[in-house]
């Protein structure tokens, strides 16, 4: 992951990186993600292992993503590599699309991200299925109301009210973890 992101194309472009680390990672890892150069803005290394935390994928996910105001957040799992252009893409479907920092025109578009990926089975449908995109649709952009986590771009507003919207189904009586 991190050398596809190193080498992806930023169009002249200072990307701030957020590496964050879950515990219990190892110490490879560790000094992988703190030896690694970012050329193409600040990094930042959050470790939960320093912290003696262990949140787990959808703790990261809940957690390690709340930015200040309605940044715009594109978690990445550590198993995946990026396009040299995916940049180009989110910059390209921002345009298409109109600007993802106006919370209204996102909200009347019901654009809530811009994914890098195509989905190739239908999650959806027990037992899956593999899904064609050439068969469902004749454009190259579609939109899709299945998120998934190999990569995609969460408008920053309406992920911020997702968060909201997590903490209060994950309350009694809604959802009992035990």
């Amino acid at each position: 992951l991190l050398t596809s992101l190193e080498a992806a194309e930023y169009c002249g472009d200072l990307v701030p990186l957020r590496i964050i680390v879950d515990g219990g990672a190892l110490n490879t890892v560790t000094q992988a993600v703190h030896a690694f150069k970012w050329s193409h803005g600040t990094k930042e290394v959050i470790s939960y292992d320093t912290r003696g935390v262990s949140l787990g994928i959808r703790g990261m996910w809940i957690n390690s993503t709340v930015l200040p105001g309605n940044q715009h957040i594109l978690p990445l799992e550590d198993d995946i590599e990026v396009s040299p252009l995916y940049y180009w893409w989110v910059q390209h479907a921002a345009q298409v699309y109109g600007s993802i920092d106006n919370k209204t025109l996102m909200a009347q578009r019901r654009l809530v991200g811009i994914s890098l990926y195509t989905p190739r089975l239908n999650e959806i449908r027990y037992p899956q299925i593999k899904w064609l995109p050439e068969k469902a649709t004749n454009t190259a952009a579609f939109r899709l109301q299945v998120p998934c986590s190999w990569g995609a771009l969460f408008i920053g507003s309406v992920w911020k009210e997702f968060i909201a919207f997590y903490h209060l189904r994950v309350r009694q009586p809604f959802f009992n973890f035990s």
